[in-house]
């Protein structure tokens, strides 16, 4: 029997309305009424007294109401649970919003090649968002970086994807590509420089030795977004991933003197039980392309 019929029944109960409970369903009151003399036949006895224009149940109707009910939340839970096992075999994958379109064509790559894209959820997250979804077991994989939060989630688990230059990123509208390197001093040039917590790789400089004092007072921004805005609109500067900055529009350079190195991570749910061998396969295969 169609589990419909005690939908309408157990609506009709509880909303006292026949003609309230076909618009809860968008169906006719007719239509409800036909279901309803159907579910009486096939259970062989009176469910709703009808008298006086009140919608009440008989006996024999509180006691199918009371199981119907709960029937009718078991389903819920099963319909939950199903579409939980779904999304347990996909594999939910945030990038930090800093990493640039190459990287994302790598990865797509990647996907072309070994895999089903509908095995995998991908989103272009910032920094904070990022480690939030990580943290609350709503993404797989997180990749930036860093994560926010003082205290580590002990689930969360780390590795090296790559490490690659720091360079200085400029609003220099005359950058010359084979100019690529440039001094400490040369910084002078421009407005000031540029920071944002949201971007670790723009902070990193602040704590790096031998570095002169002038460039590490920069100016902190909220966003990414800013940060470039900001570098951008003032001829200002910022550090950032020479090979993964999203905004590196031919204007990153090299300092002399500069070898600091940036980490790109790949942080992940250790207790993803079911999407363990998945999850190691393509990292395993991210690393590789990188």
């Amino acid at each position: 029997m169609s589990i419909w019929k005690y939908q309408y029944f157990v609506d009709v109960i509880e909303l006292k309305s026949f003609t309230k409970a076909g618009k809860k369903n968008y169906v006719s009151q007719t239509a409800i009424s036909q279901q309803i003399s159907q579910l009486e036949k096939s259970i062989g006895g009176k469910l709703i007294n009808r008298g006086n224009g009140e919608v009440t149940p008989t006996q024999l109707g509180k006691l199918v109401y009371k199981r119907a009910a709960e029937m009718l939340k078991l389903d819920e839970q099963m319909l939950m649970e199903i579409e939980e096992m779904k999304r347990s075999s996909i594999l939910r994958v945030g990038i930090d919003s800093s990493v640039s379109k190459s990287f994302w064509w790598m990865v797509q790559g990647i996907l072309d090649e070994y895999y089903k894209e509908e095995d995998f959820r991908f989103g272009r997250l910032d920094y904070l968002t990022g480690s939030m979804m990580l943290d609350k077991n709503d993404l797989d994989i997180y990749i930036g970086y860093g994560l926010s939060g003082r205290d580590r989630n002990p689930n969360i688990g780390e590795m090296l994807l790559c490490r690659n230059r720091l360079g200085v990123y400029t609003g220099d509208a005359g950058y010359k590509a084979e100019e690529r390197t440039i001094t400490f001093e040369d910084l002078r040039g421009y407005e000031g420089g540029y920071a944002s917590e949201s971007y670790p790789c723009s902070t990193q400089i602040l704590h790096t030795a031998g570095v002169p004092d002038f460039v590490k007072d920069v100016r902190m921004t909220g966003n990414l977004e800013t940060l470039s805005l900001k570098v951008e609109m003032n001829n200002g500067f910022a550090f950032a991933d020479s090979r993964y900055f999203s905004f590196c529009t031919g204007k990153m350079h090299f300092v002399e003197g500069l070898v600091e190195m940036c980490s790109l991570m790949v942080y992940y749910r250790k207790d993803c039980m079911e999407k363990e061998k998945f999850l190691r396969d393509f990292t395993e295969r991210l690393i590789e392309a990188v």
